[in-house]
């Protein structure tokens, strides 16, 4: 799974290696069993899907896996990689709100959001996860959050933008916003603003986004500055 697309391809696991191979563009995901830290199934609409977290902290996931089939792997893997492929506990309650973190540790490369299961069980259950190298662009707004996301162009589907809303208390009116958007600043695949602007257009009133504007345009993208937000729109897009 590429961005929200899901390639055909084969795999092939071996003792001591597993490779995948894209049918479509040919690429090839091959690591040894010493690189895998840890090993998922996430139960989706199209069967079981796969998710595989290496000690460099990469993940990829391959989906579509029936029963049998992942009984099979789950054993190949317990036997020759040394590891427990363990369901992933999921909520499905439809919840938009929940507890931000960055994959545990400090070499973080995803924001996950979690919620609580049910105050009897006290347990934190997956609700999402954001790779955040598919952030294009984050904006702070005072508790809110913006994410703009790189496109696909093969998905049919494509999530384009999420917002986070942090409430505030008295003495912390921000919330935990500034905090969650220095974290993804920093992994986030933004498009950094370097050498000068083509032409610049002053306070141009825009339809979407809503609001005035100074554009300014460089050679691989669209910078557009507002009062509150600020947008890049690469020009392949």
């Amino acid at each position: 799974e590429v961005r929200g697309t899901v390639y055909p391809g084969k795999l092939r696991l071996k003792e001591d290696e597993f490779m995948y191979k894209n049918e479509k563009t040919g690429k090839v995901d091959h690591f040894s069993r010493s690189d895998i830290e840890s090993a998922q199934w996430i139960v989706r609409a199209t069967g079981l899907g796969l998710s595989i977290k290496l000690k460099n902290n990469s993940l990829h996931r391959y989906d579509g896996f029936g029963e049998i089939e992942a009984e099979k792997v789950g054993s190949f893997f317990k036997k020759y990689f040394d590891v427990e492929v363990v369901k992933r506990e999921l909520s499905y309650k439809g919840y938009n709100w929940g507890d931000v973190d960055f994959d545990g540790n400090s070499n973080f490369d995803y924001l996950l959001i979690k919620v609580m299961s049910s105050s009897f069980q006290l347990k934190m259950l997956w609700l999402f996860e954001v790779p955040l190298s598919n952030v294009a662009n984050a904006t702070l707004n005072k508790n809110e959050i913006i994410f703009e996301f790189h496109l696909n162009d093969e998905a049919e589907i494509c999530l384009s933008e999420m917002r986070l809303y942090t409430p505030g208390t008295e003495a912390d009116r921000e919330g935990k916003a500034p905090i969650i958007y220095s974290k993804v600043t920093q992994k986030a695949d933004i498009i950094q603003v370097t050498g000068d602007f083509l032409i610049e257009f002053k306070q141009l009133q825009c339809l979407q986004p809503r609001g005035r504007y100074d554009v300014k345009l460089y050679p691989s993208f669209i910078h557009l500055h507002g009062k509150s937000f600020d947008f890049k729109v690469p020009k392949n897009t």
